[in-house]
């Protein structure tokens, strides 16, 4: 699982012995961008790009 950032720079590379821990990390990076992104919109700060997880 990669988890990059603007023009797809590595930030973080994970390795797993099998596919279920890869899913469960994958599912916790993206829970916690939704939860950022939703935060900010809140907060009245733009979000980090258009996602329809977060956009009213």
């Amino acid at each position: 699982v990669y988890m990059t950032a603007d023009r797809a720079s590595v930030m973080g590379k994970y390795t797993f012995e099998n596919p279920f821990d890869a899913m469960d990390q994958f599912l916790n990076i993206m829970q916690s961008r939704i939860l950022t992104n939703r935060r900010r919109i809140r907060d009245g700060e733009p979000p980090e790009y258009s996602c329809s997880l977060w956009d009213k």
